[in-house]
């Protein structure tokens, strides 16, 4: 557009650069299905950077953590997990593996430091169909998880750069 002598040029700030391009061209979003996961992909041409996020009901994938969601009043800090009706796992002996990625996860206060999520390496979860979660171990509770299409989302964002770690 010319404005008396100026032209109008889109800025866009990706990753602390400034690009005086159309903001399109610098990054490409795609969105896919895969069961009952909703895969958006980012492609950022400015970064080269390929970023993926899955959702499903209560359930996050990013970065090659599994995060699954419950109940704001509900503390997650001592979950047990039993993936496809295996032996049970208690989530806290993944706690410092996640962190030692520096990978940013929501986090609650003291008294629920987990914001009611139960975050695991996706690397648990090849060829798993669903996943049971009981919160706490002195209750009865168990929230059950279907994961549909959670293979075919993992190998998908695998092929197209996103950072996923599966075995």
């Amino acid at each position: 557009m010319n404005l008396g002598g100026f032209q109008r040029v889109a800025v866009c700030v990706i990753a602390g650069a400034t690009a005086l391009t159309p903001c399109a061209a610098l990054a490409k979003t795609h969105h896919y299905r895969f069961g009952q996961f909703h895969l958006t992909v980012n492609y950022d041409s400015f970064t080269g950077a390929t970023k993926c996020l899955a959702k499903g009901h209560d359930i996050v994938l990013r970065d090659s953590i599994i995060s699954f969601k419950f109940d704001p009043n509900i503390p997650t800090d001592r979950a047990q997990v039993r993936i496809n009706a295996g032996s049970v796992i208690n989530a806290a002996e993944y706690r410092t593996e996640i962190r030692s990625r520096q990978i940013f996860l929501e986090t609650g206060p003291l008294p629920n430091p987990d914001a009611s999520r139960v975050n695991l390496p996706v690397s648990l979860f090849a060829d798993a169909s669903f996943v049971d979660i009981r919160p706490n171990p002195d209750k009865r509770f168990v929230k059950h998880f279907k994961l549909s299409g959670l293979n075919s989302a993992l190998s998908f964002m695998s092929e197209h750069g996103c950072k996923v770690e599966i075995e």
